[in-house]
């Protein structure tokens, strides 16, 4: 309200606002849940140590990386979420576009390098796994 000032948003608009966001959050969620269900993967049950099973590191910077483990099926324009605990002990969480057809058990993903740029810091979690993460080394 404080943007929008209080002659903008009334009791009535908030109340509706309030209404509108809960249910698209709610169709949003019961979206993610289907998709859950149609690959077979139980409610709370998406975390999955996967082992690296290749690198390639490309002449542009990024890195492509092969996980294998239990997954299940992907489809196009799908992501992975990569956890990493930072060496100051925070789980940061990533999100990395899937490459590859979903053949078995494996996931290809691209991390780039992110730099730093003006106020924008440097990519913490892209830039740690392209410094430390090899083939048969690490567990996602």
């Amino acid at each position: 309200m404080e943007v929008l000032g209080t002659d903008t948003v009334t009791a009535d608009v908030a109340k509706a606002w309030t209404q509108v966001y809960w249910l698209m959050a709610e169709a949003l969620i019961d979206l993610e849940r289907s998709l859950y269900a149609d690959s077979d993967v139980a409610d709370g049950d998406v975390i999955r140590q996967l082992r690296v099973t290749s690198r390639v590191d490309d002449p542009s910077g990024a890195v492509l990386l092969s996980v294998r483990g239990d997954v299940a099926n992907h489809a196009p324009g799908q992501y992975v979420s990569v956890g990493v605990t930072m060496p100051d002990g925070a789980r940061q969480l990533r999100q990395y576009s899937l490459v590859n057809a979903p053949e078995n058990n494996e996931l290809t993903f691209v991390v780039k390098p992110v730099g730093a740029d003006g106020d924008h810091p440097a990519g913490e979690v892209s830039n740690w796994i392209q410094a430390n993460v090899w083939s048969a080394t690490f567990s996602m």
